[in-house]
């Protein structure tokens, strides 16, 4: 039974939070400005004061009064999740970076012996057969042993290190969103022909009655969160319902109401959220059974397998019922390459690099698994659907690049030729073929015909 330690706080409650943030949390997150952010957070001074709404005679004011204590109560649903899984999260990197410093340095032979003299010179003093035959063992016996203890050790708490490390990007990512989005509503409200706050803020709102994909994630790994107290009837109507503070916003506003004709369908959205909260949770129970520890995808990441009909089957099951991803979907997407039409004009490359080839089939096999759960049309064989996927969700992007490359160009050297185009796609072929595509080279006459008039369009 470990012993339990009290202690007085002598100090104030900032200094001893200080003094805990710095012996539990790494490095990297107590350096971050959004962990800065999350941890010197004060939901109060996001309220605005109860005096500016009395004070104020004109409605737009009110509705910016009401529209901001909106965000505040949003704010105050979400900040506490953060703040507890930044402490789970950095208790664990901490925790695992040092056990691994620890380990690898009992690990040199030097320790290791070191720690056989002192554990024979116990067994000596110990009477009875079992201890004599331990004495007895050879020294590399026990070096073996102590290898074989401290390599478990290390590739769990490695392994608890990369799963710290992967809520932790996760954790930005959400946090960094949040901030991005109170940050622009705050600088917004004061100009009052601005409705763009109106816009973010209902969807950070929204974001309050939908599962936090970084909480899935925790609680898949067996976090366990406290579950909120319950509140009076007055309070939760300021700090548990922030929509009906929005639905104020919008009836206090002297907007045109002609603003506001997605209204209706705006809270079709929250109720069918509130809705579908039992069957998401219902659906990613279901999941959680399923796979336990495994990760479904991680076989089908960038260049490591080809799709298949197996992937199909596991990105439509990993659709939630509101239509959102699981955080096995989501994730794993995150490991794809952008689609091509995020890229600026696609310059000439050296076609003979094979870094230059890798990364062009990358950027393929991920176009086609970002759409594997497109529709299949009636008696498309798969080959036929992949075929498809490939030629027109990939190469009429790519080409599409290309032209607009070629008109931007000042310099004939840096120009692309139909020539190089229809090598880079057999190229690209070849490529996928080595992880498992069973790819045609595409028609030549079809996409010289397509280079054409790629090259004519304005």
């Amino acid at each position: 039974m470990p012993e339990i330690y009290k202690s007085r706080i002598t100090r104030s409650f900032g200094e001893s939070l200080s003094r805990v943030k710095r012996a539990i949390l790494p490095t990297a997150i107590l350096k971050d400005s959004l962990a800065g952010w999350v941890m010197d957070f004060d939901a109060l001074e996001t309220e605005p004061s109860p005096t500016e709404f009395r004070q104020s005679e004109r409605r737009d004011d009110r509705g910016t009064f009401v529209l901001m204590s909106a965000m505040g109560a949003a704010l105050q649903q979400q900040i506490p999740l953060y703040f507890a899984s930044l402490f789970c999260i950095g208790r664990q990197w901490r925790v695992s970076e040092i056990a691994i410093e620890s380990l690898e340095s009992a690990s040199s032979r030097e320790n290791i012996l070191a720690s056989i003299e002192a554990t024979q010179g116990h067994l000596s003093r110990l009477k009875g057969k079992r201890a004599f035959l331990l004495v007895e063992t050879p020294v590399e016996s026990f070096v073996e042993a102590f290898h074989l203890i401290f390599d478990s050790g290390l590739e769990h708490h490695r392994a608890q290190l990369r799963q710290a490390q992967i809520w932790w990007h996760g954790w930005q990512s959400e946090v960094g969103n949040l901030k991005q989005t109170v940050d622009a509503c705050i600088a917004r409200s004061s100009d009052k022909g601005d409705d763009n706050a109106f816009i973010e803020i209902i969807r950070m709102v929204f974001k309050t009655y939908q599962p936090s994909p970084l909480q899935l994630s925790l609680e898949q790994g067996g976090v366990v969160f406290k579950e909120p107290q319950q509140r009076s009837i007055s309070s939760r109507v300021q700090t548990s319902e922030p929509m009906l503070l929005t639905i104020l916003a919008a009836l206090t506003s002297s907007r045109d109401p002609y603003y506001f004709r997605d209204l209706e369908r705006m809270f079709y959205y929250w109720s069918r959220t509130i809705s579908d909260g039992p069957k998401i949770q219902i659906a990613l129970e279901r999941l959680r059974r399923k796979y336990g520890l495994q990760d479904p995808f991680e076989k089908y990441q960038s260049m490591a397998h080809s799709v298949s009909g197996e992937l199909r089957k596991l990105v439509l099951e990993n659709e939630l019922p509101d239509e959102s991803d699981s955080p096995w979907l989501m994730a794993w997407k995150q490991t794809l390459e952008e689609e091509p039409s995020s890229w600026e004009a696609l310059r000439r490359r050296d076609l003979r690099s094979t870094s230059v080839l890798l990364s062009f089939a990358r950027s393929a096999d991920s176009t086609i698994k970002r759409h594997i759960r497109d529709t299949i049309t009636p008696g498309e064989l798969w080959n036929e659907f992949v075929q498809r996927l490939f030629e027109d969700e990939w190469i009429s992007t790519i080409l599409a690049q290309i032209a607009k490359a070629n008109k931007e160009s000042e310099s004939l050297e840096n120009l692309w030729t139909v020539d190089s185009f229809l090598e880079l796609i057999k190229k690209v072929v070849s490529q996928l073929r080595t992880i498992g595509y069973s790819l045609d080279v595409p028609d030549e006459n079809r996409w010289r015909d397509a280079w054409g008039k790629a090259h004519l369009e304005k």
